[in-house]
């Protein structure tokens, strides 16, 4: 994943691994899903008809699902304050979806103290009521990072953040112990990228998820997938319903940057999310 015009950091995810426990790709879906969409904002949000605008010209959306744009001034929150990004902020909370930082964590090798100093900039430049949470990048899927690392990170942000949500780009599914991790507050919440590659390895049995997710809600989980035409949206909803999960990005955009903007069939995605939406929570 990058950032507009500034120094590119894609996201982590990109090698798979194999999970011998799996959930059924086969079941029976409905022809629509009902799953929220995470949008990797990585475009310089300059004028209304960014994809920044565009994303958030359809609400308002069924009550069972929401709206995140993610934030990248410049692999992280940039060098200061941009008013053009706070002026984004604003629109987003206006139509009523939440805007997340983005910050990368290069698998733990970046210090908590350099993330935890990001999280401050986010804050203190945009307001504690404007950023809704932070986006941690290359997130490790090892274990033996979870307590000295990515838990005190979950626990620094949400004291911080108290309605934070925190998400975890891993990429591929983690050991079970991130799932287990603990927010600091009751009203904050934390979901993982398990996936985040194109649609060719989308739909290889590797990428199947392991029998411990149906343990937790589908919001826990967000799929990333690229190199999708629109043809094939519909097999990617499924795929990821069936998955158990509840956040999505889809788009036919593809390496070495998929996340130039939204993708060409961003209006079929949306209606296409909501099919399988009742009316009321």
């Amino acid at each position: 994943m990058n950032s507009f015009a500034l120094v590119l950091f894609f996201a982590s995810g990109l090698l798979l691994q194999p999970a011998p426990q799996s959930v059924s790709q086969t079941a029976a879906t409905p022809t629509g899903t009902c799953q929220s969409i995470l949008v990797p904002a990585y475009v310089y949000p300059a004028s209304t008809g960014s994809a920044w605008s565009r994303a958030m010209a359809d609400a308002p959306w069924n009550p069972r699902t929401s709206r995140t744009m993610v934030m990248n001034p410049g692999s992280g929150p940039g060098p200061s304050a941009n008013s053009d990004y706070a002026a984004a902020i604003q629109g987003v909370k206006k139509s009523g979806g939440k805007t997340i930082g983005y910050a990368w964590t290069n698998y733990g090798a970046v210090s908590i103290s350099e993330v935890e100093k990001q999280v401050d900039e986010y804050i203190n430049w945009y307001g504690a009521g404007n950023i809704d949470g932070i986006f941690l990048d290359s997130a490790s899927s090892d274990a033996s990072l979870v307590e000295p690392y990515y838990q005190p990170l979950l626990t620094y942000i949400t004291t911080k953040l108290p309605r934070a949500t925190v998400t975890l780009n891993a990429g591929t599914y983690p050991h079970p112990a991130y799932a287990k991790m603990t927010t600091a507050t009751p009203t904050s919440s934390f979901n993982i990228v398990v996936f985040e590659n194109d649609f060719a390895n989308f739909t290889k049995d590797a990428s199947a998820a392991p029998a411990w997710t149906l343990k937790y809600p589908s919001s826990k989980f967000i799929d990333i997938v690229y190199d999708t035409s629109e043809e094939q949206l519909g097999d990617a909803l499924k795929i990821s319903a069936q998955r158990n999960i509840g956040w999505i990005y889809i788009t036919d955009d593809v390496m070495p940057n998929p996340y130039r903007g939204l993708p060409t069939y961003w209006k079929k995605l949306v209606a296409d999310t909501q099919a399988g939406c009742t009316q009321t929570k």
